[in-house]
Parts: structure tokens; C-alpha cells; sequence
């Protein structure tokens, strides 16, 4: 059987697979999925946006997708066949509609096959009502055959929490992306964040390494347009309101999680015990991965993030690093959390730790030289936008011309407008490294040629002189 799932934090399909069943798509059930479906088709974000002209289309669709979810699991009170096909045919109404304001020709649900973007769009969505609000994971899978169903399979509560920060993550990016500012920052932190770790994912930790990049971006880092992180953010102003109860538990959990380094005291099937090797303090930890799926036990090494829980737990972040190196690896652990807590300096603790990971790995050129652009003519072009966006949000002002350093600075660059920047360490060194790319693009190259003739023609008229 051939499966179209879109999984954010790894694990098994349908959860726990020797449970999982299989639905048959048909009647009202058939006609709700294929709804959802249609409706992804004139999806732009994964930010719920109630300004958003596609609003009515997302809020049914999650109507629709916890209704199709209920059926398929037998919830108590779940829609029985002809509430779903009418759900089904009201959410088609509405798709319709928005398709007559886009396109020339219309569209309707008579004979419309879902193609695989829009059935994985749709798995997706029906995943994260399962896993909301039933401890269970659903995808639509295609048989050999050609003919579409329902798998189901139960999954645990951590499981549930954990797998939700893939949906959670992408709405958070989708908010990043609505404004051009934010957006460099985040790029500006992809960047920066790359500097400290290998040229190329360490063996296994590929979809760890991309979780990590997200926790440093969207959890820890403070942007400069808000002085606080995107998720610190949208939990403080109560933007995360209009998405499901778990993944607002999870975004509230992560500004108080903890980022370190511990030892694996113990290890069962769902739960294992974490180690401080340098206060003792010990964390009981729900795993969500099975021994199967993650086979880490006594004597590992952990690196990575803590995130509670709510009642004394907490969850493993799937990001985390985890390694065995034997009877020396007490007093190794012990002198590296000493070295994060004492020696890093001003560095972020998300990127010693990934510095630490990677040396324990065996990467010993860090921080890497990383180009912030394609090509220096890239640079440029982006050097120059990104000053006009800085200026823009007032995190560029004009330097005080009666200022000491301004006075200079003027001298030094008569005619020119001296600016100051409002920075952190990340973003001043991605603009620092786009203006050291940036001069060897093209237009930096025929300026000093201009400079050199002018400067030759002055020299030479002296001479005729």
C-alpha cells in the first residue's frame, strides 16, 4: 500500500501500525474528504488569518476535517453520513464560489479527483484533528489499486503533543512570512545558525538538524522588530487563539523549556529519566519515539531541548542529539556542561550546543564560512534591501552627526547618509557578511573601474599641465 503523509516529526504511519485500520471512503465520508481537498486548492498560507479573503474556506475546512476525523473514529456525537455530505456539499459551495472570483471557468465538485498535492494537504489537515483531539493519527492512503481510504491508528498522548509542533512550527512560519521584515530575520537566523554545524547533516539526524534550526529561529531568538521570539510573541498577543487546544499547550510549554545537556539515567518503552550531570536534578521524560524507533537508553548522552509538560514531565524535543560514548562518557559530560555553562561567552546556548554536538561528531571547523547569498551580485541586491527594510522599521536611523563616531564618519564619507543599526549579533553579522560577498558583485566591480579611469584622467590632466 502506498502511503501520502505529511508527518512533521517522523515515527511510524498511523502511530502504533499493528493497530491501525483501514475506512473506506464512501457515501458522505467520500464526498467530506474530497471537499477538504478541493478547497486546498486556493490555499496560499498555514496561517489562520481572519482578514484573509480565504478565511470562510479555512474555517470550514477545519470544521469540516474534525468532522470527518469524528466519523471515521466513532466519537461520541461525531456527524452521522448525511451531516457530513451536507458539511461537505456547504464546504464544496464555498470553494466554488472562490474559484468563480479566481478563475474564468468554474468549479464544481461533479467529478473532481483530488490530485496527490491536494490529498497530502488534506492528509495533513485531518492529521492534526486526530492528533488534537483524539490520540490518534489518520492519513489518506492510496492503494495499489488506485482506490483511496483511511488508515487510523491510536498513538500516545506525548506522541500527539510532540508530532503537533510540525503543524504548530508551520503556522508560526507562515506568520513570519506575512511581513517582509520578519522574514529577513529569519533568514538572517537560517544563515547564522548554519555556521555551527557541519557542511552537511551528521548520519541519522538530517530531520533532527531541521527542528533545531527552527527551535533557535522561532523559540529562542528574540527578533529585533518585537524583542521577543516569534512564538514568545504570538502566545503573548494571543494570535495562536484560532488554532487547536494542544498545539496552543505546546507553544505556551516551549518559552519555558530548557535547553542543555543531560545523561540517560534510565529507559522504557514511554519513559525515561534525564540526568543534570552537574546538579543532579533529575527530569522524567514522556518519550514519544519507540526503543524501536530511537534505540537511546542508560549511558547516552542527551543535547538539546527539555519541553514541560504541565504536570512535573516533560517531553523530549525531536531534535534532540543523543549518543553513547561508553565508560568515558560520565566525566566527558560532565566537563562539557561544565564548558556551555562557563566558557561560551556571549554565544546563544542553542548554538554551543550544536557547536558541541558537531565536535562530538567530529566537525572541527566551526564557525563555518557560509556565503549569505547565491552569488555576490545576490549580495548586493540583498545588502541594498535590506537596508531599505531596516530603514523602513526604524531599526536603521540616521547616525547623530554631533556624535563623536557620527562627526568621523561624515568626514570620512562626505555627501553620504550615515546610518546606525539597532541589531543583534545575528543580524549584524548576516549584514556584515552580505556587504563582504557583495563586493565582488558586478556593480561593486564597475564602480571602482569608474573610480580608477576618473582617477587616471585626473592624473593625466595634471601631467598635460
Amino acid at each position: 500500500m502506498k502511503k501520502r503523509s505529511n508527518s512533521p516529526t517522523g515515527g511510524s504511519p498511523a502511530g502504533a501500525g499493528a493497530e491501525a485500520r483501514t475506512i473506506p471512503l464512501e457515501g458522505g465520508l467520500a464526498r467530506a474528504v474530497y471537499a477538504l481537498a478541493a478547497g486546498f486548492q486556493f490555499r496560499t498560507s498555514d496561517w489562520p488569518d481572519p482578514a484573509d479573503d480565504e478565511w470562510p474556506v479555512y474555517e470550514s475546512g477545519v470544521l469540516l476535517a474534525r468532522g470527518i476525523v469524528d466519523a471515521a473514529l466513532g466519537a461520541p456525537g461525531a456527524p452521522d453520513d448525511d451531516a457530513l455530505a451536507r458539511a461537505a456539499d456547504a464546504h464544496g459551495k464555498r470553494v466554488a464560489d472562490l474559484a468563480r472570483e479566481r478563475h474564468p471557468h468554474p468549479f464544481s465538485m461533479d467529478g473532481y479527483q483530488p490530485d496527490g498535492d491536494d490529498l497530502g494537504l488534506a492528509t495533513g489537515a485531518l492529521r492534526e484533528q486526530a492528533l488534537e483531539h483524539h490520540d490518534a493519527e489518520i492519513l489518506i492512503a492510496t492503494l495499489v489499486g488506485g482506490e483511496n481510504v483511511l488508515v487510523a491508528g491510536p498513538v500516545s498522548v506525548q506522541q500527539a503533543h510532540v508530532w503537533l509542533l510540525g503543524p504548530l512550527y508551520e503556522k508560526v512560519e507562515a506568520w513570519v512570512l506575512e511581513d517582509p521584515v520578519t522574514l529577513l530575520e529569519r533568514a538572517a537566523s537560517a544563515w547564522w545558525f548554519s555556521r555551527w554545524r557541519g557542511p552537511r547533516p551528521m548520519k541519522g539526524d538530517e530531520f533532527a538538524s531541521g527542528v533545531r534550526e527552527q527551535e533557535f529561529t522561532l523559540v529562542d531568538r528574540s527578533l529585533c522588530m518585537t524583542d521577543d521570539s516569534p512564538v514568545e510573541h504570538l502566545v503573548n498577543e494571543g494570535l495562536l487563539r484560532g488554532i487547536g487546544p494542544r498545539q496552543q499547550h505546546m507553544a505556551a510549554q516551549l518559552i519555558h523549556s530548557e535547553l542543555g545537556l543531560w545523561t540517560v539515567e534510565s529507559r522504557t518503552e514511554d519513559r525515561a529519566v534525564f540526568v543534570s550531570p552537574l546538579d543532579g536534578t533529575r527530569y522524567e521524560v514522556r518519550e514519544h519515539a519507540s526503543i524501536g524507533d530511537t534505540g537511546y537508553g542508560p549511558g547516552f548522552i542527551a543535547l538539546g531541548r527539555l519541553i514541560p509538560f504541565g504536570d512535573g514531565t516533560w517531553l523530549r524535543s525531536p531534535g534532540t542529539f543523543l549518543m553513547n560514548y561508553g565508560e568515558p562518557g560520565a566525566a566527558m559530560t560532565r566537563s562539557l556542561a561544565h564548558g556551555l555553562q562557563t566558557q561560551r561567552g556571549d554565544l546563544p546556548l542553542s548554538a554551543a550546543i550544536e557547536f558541541a554536538m558537531h565536535r562530538l561528531a567530529g566537525v572541527l571547523t566551526q564557525p563555518r564560512t557560509v556565503a549569505p547569498a547565491p552569488t555576490p551580485d545576490d549580495a548586493a541586491e540583498a545588502g541594498r534591501t535590506v537596508t531599505l527594510l531596516l530603514r523602513e522599521a526604524g531599526i536603521a536611523r540616521p547616525m547623530d552627526p554631533t556624535s563623536a563616531k557620527g562627526a568621523r564618519l561624515a568626514a570620512e564619507n562626505p555627501g553620504m547618509e550615515i546610518l546606525e543599526y539597532v541589531v543583534d549579533v545575528v543580524l549584524g553579522e548576516y549584514m556584515s557578511a552580505l556587504v563582504q560577498q557583495g563586493l565582488k558583485s558586478k556593480a561593486v566591480r564597475d564602480a571602482k573601474r569608474r573610480r580608477a579611469r576618473q582617477a587616471q584622467k585626473k592624473k593625466g590632466g595634471r601631467g598635460r599641465r
